[in-house]
């Protein structure tokens, strides 16, 4: 027996939620670090989005900025992990922060950081 679970959303259009949209999303979750997001347009081909372990890391330093005060920044020193110097630069590159070792948040990143806190906080609410 497996030990993956299967979901599949679909998403409706808004002028007429009785049909689906033209795509939809099906998601594959396994007891590995990493799962798969399979996202389907018209029933051509498939395009494989993974939560990779530097994707997370990149979603993890997102998480720690204050989103409270856009006086507040981050600074990755340079004795950190190598995992997260990476993210940290990983992020300036893609123009969400303002150095490559932290620094403040893009208006890029704020909404960025924004999504991700809320995910986080909507995943760990209680029922």
């Amino acid at each position: 027996m497996s030990s993956e679970y299967k979901i599949i959303i679909e998403t409706f259009s808004k002028s007429n939620k009785n049909h689906p949209n033209d795509s939809y999303y099906y998601t594959r979750f396994s007891k590995s670090d990493s799962f798969n997001i399979r996202n389907k347009f018209n029933q051509k081909g498939s395009k494989i989005m993974s939560l990779t372990p530097e994707l997370l890391d990149e979603l993890k330093i997102l998480n720690m900025f204050d989103l409270n005060s856009t006086q507040g920044g981050l600074k990755v020193h340079h004795d950190a992990e190598t995992a997260t110097i990476e993210a940290a630069a990983r992020l300036h590159d893609k123009g969400m922060t303002t150095l490559p070792d932290g620094g403040y948040l893009t208006d890029r990143g704020v909404e960025t950081a924004e999504h991700v806190q809320v995910l986080v906080k909507m995943l760990l609410a209680d029922k």
